[in-house]
């Protein structure tokens, strides 16, 4: 029961350090737009601006580049814990398991996250889900990714997903391995990234997405593996969704051979778990 706790206690810490990172970099931000706002204002016209407009022009800076400034609180987040091992004598790539993986784990862990990004688009058009939950769901994702912009890109499908695996699969879910099996790891392990979300919708299938991703790590033996999963799920989630319209055959297509195909993807990488090191 010790070590349980323990590794809860670390798991609860890693999550919470990066979540922090974020508000501090939202923050940080916020403070800074403000003062150049002010600052620039004070220059043209010798005064400084109003109160609320200034406030509700920090807001919508911050939500117009949420996902930048979370990636870069995020990257400093993982800096963080670099040069904290460091000082404990220790490696942050062997702490997280971050070492090569085969290129076939690697093509399998990209097809899947691709297959499950399509299965997750077709499901959300799909599904019965209150128009006001929807509603909100589509504003907040408006309002994070912005517009097809490098920086916004950036983030989105490379430098957030470094960060996320890292922390909830490189620390998280590998303390609470050390102390529980494999499926309440990957659960409480995906709860936690799922509730770091926010939005009911994206807690609902980050906290899925999260199981699968324990998997993968657990499978393919690195963090690689898992980077390119969310990498691809992140890229096809979020700028290659289908529109079904009133389609619902469609739909039901796309649903199931996302389902199929990343359920193969799994399958193959638990097979090639199995099998011995000199049969591969």
């Amino acid at each position: 029961m010790k070590n349980i706790l323990t590794a809860l206690g670390k798991a609860l810490c890693y999550a919470l350090l990066l979540v922090a990172g974020q508000f501090a970099g939202t923050f940080a931000a916020a403070v800074c737009y403000a003062a150049y706002a002010s600052i620039g204002d004070y220059n043209a016209h010798g005064v400084l601006p109003d109160f609320e407009p200034l406030l509700q022009a920090t807001a919508d800076f911050t939500m117009r580049y949420a996902t930048v400034i979370a990636a870069a609180g995020g990257l400093c987040v993982v800096l963080a814990l670099w040069a904290f091992f460091s000082i404990r004598g220790k490696r942050l790539s062997v702490e997280t398991g971050w070492r090569p993986n085969s290129a076939r784990q690697n093509m399998r862990a990209g097809l899947c996250g691709a297959c499950f990004a399509f299965a997750v688009c077709a499901a959300l058009q799909l599904l019965p889900i209150p128009e006001a939950m929807l509603a909100s769901y589509a504003e907040a994702a408006s309002e994070t990714l912005g517009a097809f912009h490098p920086a916004i890109l950036l983030c989105t499908v490379l430098l957030g997903p470094i960060a996320e695996e890292v922390v909830f699969r490189g620390l998280v879910f590998t303390r609470l391995r050390r102390a529980m099996p494999l499926w309440a790891a990957a659960m409480l392990s995906a709860l936690l990234f799922g509730v770091m979300h926010g939005n009911p919708l994206w807690i609902a299938y980050a906290t899925c997405l999260g199981c699968v991703l324990a998997f993968v790590y657990e499978k393919s033996g690195g963090l690689w593996a898992s980077i390119i999963f969310h990498i691809l799920f992140n890229f096809f989630g979020s700028y290659a969704m289908i529109p079904l319209g009133d389609s619902p055959v469609m739909g039901i297509t796309l649903l199931i051979l996302g389902l199929f195909g990343g359920g193969a993807m799994l399958w193959r990488m638990d097979a090639e778990a199995k099998t011995p090191a000199a049969d591969r």
